[in-house]
């Protein structure tokens, strides 16, 4: 990737104040040699006049021989000369005579190595920053240019990134990111597609209520009405229609909420016990009327479980109903509860008309009806709603329901949730 000082703005702007560092450094580094040098030229100047000054009050007429030893060149003969007198008199570190010099001439010639090591190292940061910055612009290029990709819909793309550091973190959560995008736009496809079948569904099962309304309101219209008999009869038929108009909003409405989210199960520890023994004494009317024996059976009073009274009241009643509609008269529907080490179940089981074995993968299928078209010997009129309802109620529960069937012979509906 191009990481060019007039393309990268941030890249241009550390390496400013790289640079800016460095001339700082570089000017310090030599005030400090200035410095020293100036100091050390001082003191060795010092000591010269010193010797001089003390030679000549004793020996004016040495003054022209000292000045010209002090400032002619240096002569090795006359250095070793000075060196063995010192000696002679105890002082065996004679080299530090010319110790002075020495650190001037070393100081001079450090000053330039030093600069340009200076140079050589501002050169050698360049190259290794401009090296990891490559490396970092070439991450976020593969970002942007994946960026792109998820925005234009494709949500496959991979950033692979096995090495540590915040750019692994950043490309790992970009996959998350890309991951979690793919699903909420597939969520929402999904939603779309559902209220899309839902409205389909909905128009489906009211056309044929409301053709059948609109028919009972012409014949009313055309006369009928002059016939008591029929009339009410008509109007009977009316309120059947309309009742199952509203059930089958009312439950679309509430299986929609519940699968879309608007509509929350609010789970609190409650006794089951007693939820099932409610559900079971508001459908004894619908029995008694078909003179069937509703039975219920449960070891303890006190089952206890996660769960909301309401909906999974409504689960519960709507398979049990289930069971009442599709039993003939006379007949036995028994509901157990049983608690269990690592479970707890409901069972529901009917001596009904049964189920066919084909159809019992599909009767939770949203408005499906099966080939066993007689209820209490009459044509089925049902909506294929409320198993469905129930099924999606018990999945929010954590649960599931298992099916038994035989036609003829009976159902068994058992809903089943595992203890944690």
């Amino acid at each position: 990737m191009n990481i060019m000082l007039h393309v990268n703005p941030e890249f241009k702007k550390i390496i400013k104040k790289l640079l800016a560092i460095f001339l700082i450094f570089l000017v310090i580094i030599n005030i400090i040699l200035i410095s020293v040098n100036y100091k050390m030229t001082y003191r060795l100047n010092q000591r010269s006049f010193h010797v001089m000054g003390k030679i000549i009050a004793e020996n004016p007429a040495m003054e022209k021989t000292l000045y010209d030893g002090l400032t002619e060149e240096l002569d090795n003969k006359y250095i070793q000369n000075g060196s063995n007198t010192f000696m002679k008199y105890g002082y065996t570190d004679s080299s530090k005579i010319n110790q002075y010099d020495s650190i001037l001439d070393t100081i001079n010639v450090s000053k330039y190595i030093i600069n340009l090591l200076i140079i050589i190292l501002f050169i050698l940061c360049f190259v290794s920053i401009r090296s990891v910055f490559k490396e970092i612009y070439e991450s976020i290029r593969k970002l942007t240019y994946n960026a792109e990709k998820i925005v234009e819909g494709n949500y496959a793309v991979v950033i692979s990134n096995e090495k540590e550091g915040d750019i692994s973190k950043l490309s790992f959560q970009f996959n998350q990111m890309s991951k979690r995008l793919e699903r909420t736009v597939k969520q929402l496809t999904d939603e779309k597609e559902f209220l899309k079948d839902m409205i389909s569904n909905i128009s489906h099962q009211l056309k044929t209520p409301l053709a059948s309304l609109k028919m009972f309101n012409e014949l009313l219209l055309d006369g009928t009405l002059e016939e008591k008999e029929v009339a009410v009869d008509f109007l009977e038929k009316s309120v059947i229609q309309i009742d199952r108009m509203e059930w089958l909003i009312q439950s679309l409405l509430k299986i929609t909420r519940l699968e879309t989210g608007v509509i929350e199960i609010n789970k609190k520890e409650y006794n089951l016990s007693k939820t099932v023994i409610e559900e079971v004494k508001a459908l004894e009317y619908n029995a008694n009327i078909k003179n069937q024996k509703l039975s219920l059976y449960h070891d303890s009073d006190y089952v206890f479980l996660e769960h909301d009274r309401r909906w999974l009241g409504e689960a519960i009643r709507n398979i049990i109903k289930n069971s009442i509609d599709y039993t003939k008269k006379g007949g036995n529907i028994d509901v157990h509860l049983q608690e269990r080490e690592s479970l707890i179940r409901i069972s529901i089981k009917d001596n009904g008309v049964g189920i066919h074995e084909k159809d019992i993968p599909k009767i939770f299928k949203r408005f499906y009806q099966g080939q066993n078209t007689l209820r209490n010997n009459e044509k089925r009129n049902g909506t294929g709603i409320g198993l469905s309802l129930s099924e999606v109620i018990v999945e929010k529960h954590d649960g599931y329901i298992e099916v038994k069937s035989e036609v003829n012979k009976g159902s068994e509906f058992t809903i089943i949730f595992p203890k944690r």
